[in-house]
């Protein structure tokens, strides 16, 4: 075993490693040498001479800033270690001095800037798989459910209402979610259940109109409460975005078909634009 003793971020630590495997994989070139013979000195002089045992010996993240070979022992003499530190493709480290203050690691900070993405759904209407195959662009599509929300993931957060150029987030929802029979869903029902062949254009699609959907971080989202204003983007309402069963499908604007809204589509693509 060899001593070890080494430097990370002004901080020392002293532990034990295996000596024939850290020489081994220090120099792999010199496969054929029997490390165990070696003189200790010699063996400690020459781990010592470049940077071969900072490459394979286990470090903190930040890599060591030092690593020295202090001297050899018998495998048997090492006192008991503190702390046993392995990593795959490295030497693992039996340290006995660790510093007495190690340093701090900011879990909530960290936590904090995960990224997570908010969407501003307006709505959900449900359609068989056929409707879906005869869209084409300038067709409008009635928003059947409407419901303005507010979603962290798959997290229902706030209600809000429309006010112009600005959202008003309201309560924060208990996540009960909204319920409505789409036309001819019993029917629909009765048919799969009537002995008749399935019909695979009449399977329901489940599509999701968002007016927004924005790329922000943990600490922005603990940060939104009920009676906030948040304004919308530039033309936010010429590009509501429609999800089919959560796949994107389309894009297009808001409008009014009498007493209701619906989009009226501008685009129909296989893939979500950047």
């Amino acid at each position: 075993m060899v001593r070890i003793e080494a430097m990370a971020a002004g901080q020392r630590y002293v532990g034990w490693a295996n000596a024939v495997e850290l020489a081994r994989n220090a120099y792999p070139a010199w496969r054929d040498v029997a490390w165990q013979a070696v003189d200790a000195r010699h063996l400690c002089a020459l781990m010592n001479e470049d940077d071969a045992i900072r490459r394979v010996l286990v470090a903190p993240a930040a890599g060591w800033c030092d690593v020295k070979c202090m001297c050899v022992l018998d495998a048997d003499s090492p006192p008991e270690p503190v702390l046993r530190v392995e990593a795959k493709g490295r030497i693992a480290v039996s340290f006995v001095e660790l510093p007495a203050r190690l340093p701090v690691c900011d879990s909530a900070a960290r936590a904090a800037r995960v990224p997570i993405t908010l969407r501003y759904a307006l709505g959900r209407t449900e359609a068989p798989l056929v409707t879906l195959r005869r869209l084409r662009v300038g067709d409008a599509i009635l928003i059947q459910t409407w419901a303005p929300e507010v979603k962290a993931s798959s997290q229902r957060m706030f209600t809000f209402s429309l006010e112009g150029n600005t959202m008003i987030l309201n309560d924060k929802s208990d996540g009960a979610q909204a319920s409505a029979t789409p036309a001819g869903g019993e029917a629909r029902h009765a048919r799969a259940s009537d002995g008749r062949p399935f019909e695979v254009d009449a399977l329901p699609v489940k599509l999701e109109f968002v007016l927004e959907q924005n790329e922000t971080t943990v600490a922005e989202v603990a940060a939104l409460h009920a009676g906030m204003v948040v304004p919308l983007a530039p033309g936010a309402e010429r590009e509501v975005t429609i999800y089919a069963n959560g796949r994107y499908l389309a894009r297009g604007e808001l409008i009014q078909v009498g007493e209701r809204l619906a989009v009226e589509l501008q685009s129909i693509e296989l893939a979500e634009p950047k």
